[in-house]
């Protein structure tokens, strides 16, 4: 799940004309140097599937609640002013998984 604007924009107007999206994440990404080129180690997932815009009220609030836990924990007597005041210019997405990859590059120093 993601959130953005309620508002008109150009990511809302690709929603509403393809909602195919690709999702991707990385981590565990380290620069280095092997055998005269530079490269990466990393473990990455790649998600495709489609975008659907979440409608029920508790449901939002609750992805809402899980990602200021996320990042804020320490404002959590904050979260529920914060999401009053801001939830009708929220809109909530979620991501239907349709493909799921994982890759990774861990190649070691000779």
């Amino acid at each position: 799940c993601f959130h953005t604007t309620n508002k008109a924009g150009h990511k809302l107007d690709n929603f509403a004309r393809d909602g195919r999206a690709c999702v991707t994440v990385a981590t565990e990404v380290e620069a280095c140097y092997e055998d005269d080129f530079f490269t990466t180690r990393f473990a990455s997932v790649i998600a495709r599937g489609r975008v659907r815009r979440m409608e029920d009220g508790a449901a939002m609030r609750k992805v809402l609640v899980a990602l200021c836990m996320k990042y804020l924990p320490e404002y959590k007597d904050k979260i529920g002013e914060g999401i009053a005041r801001e939830i009708d210019d929220t809109a909530i997405w979620a991501v239907d998984l349709e493909e799921v990859r994982g890759k990774g590059a861990r190649r070691l120093p000779r």
